[in-house]
């Protein structure tokens, strides 16, 4: 357990635990690299083989080819990494505040 601005929480694996309704928090974590989500992993490794291509193989052509794919591996992870996250929350909007 811990405490954060008087709230008591707790955090168990991914998840936060506290009694609290609402909750703000920032937190910046060091996942371990087993934790890394795949569509990341593939991403890295379309990067690692572009970037060492060219001294490899001394072939632009592929480097180019593996340059190009590693960009849409970065694109779909971006892609899928944004569909996990919820969306933020208006937050002191007018049209709202009129509402209630």
């Amino acid at each position: 357990g811990g405490r954060g601005r008087g709230l008591s929480y707790r955090i168990v694996g991914r998840t936060l635990l506290c009694d609290a309704g609402t909750v703000t928090l920032s937190y910046i974590g060091r996942p371990a690299e087993e934790e890394f989500p795949v569509f990341f992993d593939q991403a890295l490794i379309a990067r690692l083989a572009a970037e060492f291509c060219l001294p490899l193989t001394e072939s632009s052509t592929r480097a180019e080819l593996l340059a190009q794919q590693a960009e849409s591996e970065f694109r779909r992870a971006r892609q899928i990494d944004a569909q996990q996250d919820s969306q933020p929350g208006f937050e002191d909007f007018t049209l709202i505040d009129a509402r209630a």
